[in-house]
């Protein structure tokens, strides 16, 4: 694959991780009520489940928080 289609393909995943992605999770995943997060939403947000599935938060904000780059999974998988 051409570092061009690499590039674009960087740029075009970062930006919807960033613009769709993260917010979609900040604005609701936190459990203000009770601690913890919750991770059960359907595609428009709606909570489907009050289960609280902690496997998927340590890997999305420990990745995070830590300064790892989503860019670097898009060029692992190309």
């Amino acid at each position: 694959m051409d570092i061009l289609l690499k590039e674009r393909l960087v740029s075009y995943y970062e930006k919807h991780i960033l613009e769709d992605v993260m917010p979609f999770w900040d604005r609701r995943c936190i459990d203000k009520e009770y601690g913890g997060y919750i991770t059960c939403f359907d595609r428009e947000g709606k909570m489907t489940d009050d289960k609280k599935y902690i496997w998927f938060f340590i890997t999305k904000y420990a990745k995070r928080r830590s300064g790892w780059k989503m860019q670097s999974m898009v060029f692992h998988f190309l």
